[in-house]
C-alpha cells in the first residue's frame, strides 16, 4: 500500500523484477508489452518498499539485488529465511540403507518446480540429450514443469524446450509428472536419488529446502542465492552449460558416498536454518517491534 493507514511490514518476494541476470538473457526477448510490464511492476515494488516501515527477504542475495535499484541504508530491513515443516519432509531412510540396489538400478533424477523462463528446464533437457549422447542410458528424469503448460503466458524458450521434450534422445528418458498435490510433494522427493535445480534467479528457492530436508542431494544452479540457501549441501553448475550440468550428474551417478555425504549435510543445514517455526517466530518478533514503534 502506499500511503498505508497503519506500519506496514513489506514481504518482497519477486525476484523477476530485479534480477539483471534474468534481464540480459530472457526479458530483452520478450515484447514490448512484457517488458513494459516488468517495468511498472518493479517501480511499484519500489514505492511500496518507500512507503513501508520494515522490509522483509528471504535471502541476503535478493535484498543486495533490491539495493541495485534503492537504497535501503535508511530503511528497516529483515533476511526471514522461509522453511518447510521439518516433520513432513523427513529423510528417506532407505536411501542410505540400500546401497547395492541404488548402484544397480537406474539413477533417479527430480526436478520440482512450474514452467516459466527463468525455471531453466532447457538446461535439463540439453543435458538429458548429452547424456544419452555419450552412452549413458541408466537414469531417468522426472519433472513437475511442462513445456506445455500456462499456453497464455509469453515464454521465449516454450518452443525450443517443446522441440527438445520430444526429441528421441530425450523423450524415452524424462517424465513431465505436471502439477503435484502439496501433502504428495514429500513422497515426491524420497522417490529421487538426485535433485535438480537450474533456475537462473530466485528469491529463496522452496524446493531447494525441500529436497534437503528431506535428505536428497542437490545439484544446483551456481549463482549466489543457491549457494546462500545450500552451502555444503550441494554441487553447483553453470546455469547455461549443459554440458557442465551432464558432467556433474554423471559424476555424482558414481559416486553413492558423495550422494549420501550431501544428503547428510542437506539434513543437517535444514534443520539449523529452515525450520518453518523458525521462520514464523522471527515474523511475529519483526510485527511486535515494529507495532511498539508506532
Amino acid at each position: 500500500m502506499t500511503f498505508p493507514p497503519c506500519p506496514q511490514i513489506l514481504l518482497v518476494r519477486n525476484s523477476l523484477f530485479f534480477s539483471d541476470l534474468y534481464e540480459r538473457t530472457f526479458s530483452l526477448r520478450q515484447s514490448w508489452r512484457c517488458r513494459l510490464d516488468r517495468l511498472m511492476r518493479r517501480w511499484l515494488v519500489l514505492l511500496s518498499i518507500r512507503c513501508s516501515d520494515a522490509v522483509v527477504t528471504a535471502s541476503q542475495s535478493f535484498l543486495d539485488e533490491i539495493e541495485r535499484f534503492m537504497n535501503l541504508a535508511s530503511k528497516r530491513t529483515m533476511v526471514n529465511p522461509f522453511g518447510v515443516p521439518l516433520e513432513r519432509f523427513s529423510p528417506c531412510t532407505e536411501r542410505g540403507s540400500r546401497r547395492n540396489e541404488a548402484l544397480s538400478r537406474p539413477l533417479r533424477l527430480l526436478h520440482v518446480s512450474e514452467y516459466c523462463d527463468y525455471k531453466n528446464l532447457t538446461v535439463l533437457l540439453k543435458a538429458v540429450r548429452i547424456l544419452v549422447k555419450k552412452g549413458c542410458r541408466d537414469f531417468s528424469l522426472v519433472t513437475t514443469a511442462d513445456p506445455w503448460q500456462y499456453p497464455d503466458d509469453e515464454l521465449v524458450m516454450r518452443e525450443e524446450d517443446q522441440s527438445l521434450a520430444v526429441h528421441p534422445q530425450v523423450a524415452p528418458f524424462v517424465k513431465f509428472a505436471g502439477p503435484v498435490p502439496y501433502g504428495d510433494v514429500p513422497k515426491l522427493y524420497k522417490s529421487g536419488d538426485l535433485f535438480l535445480f537450474p533456475s537462473i534467479t530466485e528469491s529463496f528457492g522452496h524446493p531447494l529446502v525441500e529436497a534437503m530436508a528431506t535428505g536428497l542431494p542437490v545439484l544446483a544452479s551456481d549463482i549466489p542465492v543457491c549457494r546462500e540457501i545450500c552451502g555444503e549441501g550441494a554441487l553447483y553448475f553453470n546455469p547455461f552449460n549443459a554440458e557442465d550440468l551432464a558432467d556433474k550428474i554423471l559424476r555424482l551417478q558414481n559416486s553413492p558416498d558423495l550422494r549420501r555425504q550431501m544428503g547428510e549435510a542437506g539434513r543437517k543445514r535444514a534443520e539449523i536454518y529452515f525450520d518453518w517455526k523458525d521462520h514464523v517466530r522471527r515474523l511475529v518478533e519483526l510485527i511486535e517491534e515494529v507495532g511498539a514503534d508506532a
